[in-house]
């Protein structure tokens, strides 16, 4: 599933009804593969990801590795939080680019999950 122009809010007079996105292509995976970089991945919006695991079998068949990422105003049961992180690590996607990784760090320690990098201690921030 691909964010791009056009595919904002779905009801922008009322934004408690989320954000709509365009379904992936079907060649989504497959299109760059006579290419055949290491470490090449598809970018998936995790709410797609997590929606449509197939996603992420056809993202593996073309030998893709799988990064997920969070908009800044997330649909309702697809927010940035403890619940969502654990699903996406259990479906073993590779990369999630998160807005709470204070949270996704503690996730991550709760899961015995191996981070790709060493993680900052967490810094309170206020959320307004």
């Amino acid at each position: 599933a691909l964010y791009h122009a056009g595919t904002g809010p779905v009801d922008p007079a009322d934004p408690a009804k989320g954000t709509g996105f365009a379904n992936a292509p079907e060649d989504f995976a497959s299109w760059f593969r006579d290419h055949e970089v290491d470490g090449d991945s598809v970018n998936l919006r995790a709410e797609a990801a997590l929606r449509c695991p197939a996603l992420l079998e056809e993202a593996r068949r073309c030998s893709k590795r799988v990064m997920v990422w969070f908009p800044c105003q997330t649909n309702r049961g697809f927010e940035d939080g403890q619940d969502t992180y654990r699903r996406l690590i259990d479906l073993g996607v590779d990369v999630v680019c998160c807005n709470r990784p204070d949270i996704m760090r503690d996730t991550v320690a709760t899961v015995g999950a191996v981070p790709a990098v060493e993680l900052p201690e967490a810094k309170q921030h206020k959320i307004a």
